[in-house]
């Protein structure tokens, strides 16, 4: 049976995107998880696509800037100096 033909109860959505059985049900009643509700309130179907569309949606953008960096201003690698007052004592 091909991926479209198949749904997926709550507990399969969570397990195939690795997240809890609440962020299912968060992201859908926010609507930005797409699902059909069926029976009761809580009883849900997902298509697998549907499922996998909202983790694509939901990924952050790789920018390639170069090595990373704790600091936009430090470069990676770099320390800061340690400024001492002028009576030589550590701050």
């Amino acid at each position: 049976m091909a991926d479209g033909d198949t749904w997926l109860t709550r507990q399969e959505a969570a397990q195939r995107a690795h997240v809890s059985e609440a962020t299912i049900g968060r992201e859908v009643r926010a609507r930005r998880l797409r699902a059909a509700r069926v029976g009761g309130r809580r009883a849900l179907r997902l298509k697998p696509e549907w499922v996998d569309g909202w983790l694509e949606a939901t990924c952050t953008p790789i920018e390639d800037q170069g090595p990373r960096s704790s600091s936009p201003h430090t470069p990676a690698g770099a320390h800061r100096p340690r400024v001492l007052p002028s009576n030589g004592a550590a701050a």
